[in-house]
């Protein structure tokens, strides 16, 4: 069940990144939309390994070359929908801040339902929409149980 948990500050630059990933000890990591790695950096630290996959090739590139030093990393064109590169129940924490907000509700449902299978048990998914009003549901995600934490201004 993925559910709503609150809201957060109006800026995470105000919030300890620490706090926010601290809980993820050395897991995979799958991050949704990096762009251009800005929240990766972070996400690196906390890690064995990473998966970044965005729509747009141009991102991928861009995080192919700006993380080429860490071999933990690896970056993958996607279809906007599913996460084919990824394997069941492999991941630890999957992470989306603040590039989601452009995806349309049947996007996201489908991205709701790749989580669920590609998960581990107990895993933790923080999913970023700067607009819940305009999305405003709960996703049945199976077996899984996921928290969507949606930060708003």
């Amino acid at each position: 069940m993925v559910r709503n948990v609150g809201h957060a500050a109006s800026s995470m630059g105000r919030l300890s990144i620490s706090a926010y990933f601290s809980f993820v000890l050395k897991g995979r990591i799958l991050e949704i939309a990096p762009g251009h790695g800005r929240w990766t950096q972070f996400l690196q630290d906390h890690c064995t390994s990473l998966i970044g996959v965005d729509f747009a090739a141009t991102c991928v590139s861009e995080c192919r070359g700006r993380f080429k030093s860490d071999p933990r990393l690896h970056f993958e064109v996607g279809d906007g929908r599913k996460l084919p590169m990824v394997t069941d129940a492999s991941i630890d924490f999957a992470f989306s801040f603040d590039s989601l907000v452009h995806a349309e509700a049947d996007i996201l449902e489908s991205y709701a339902s790749e989580l669920a299978r590609v998960l581990k048990p107990n895993a933790i998914a923080f999913l970023h929409h700067s607009k819940p009003r305009d999305f405003d549901r709960t996703f049945n995600l199976g077996k899984a149980e996921t928290s969507l934490v949606r930060c708003s201004n």
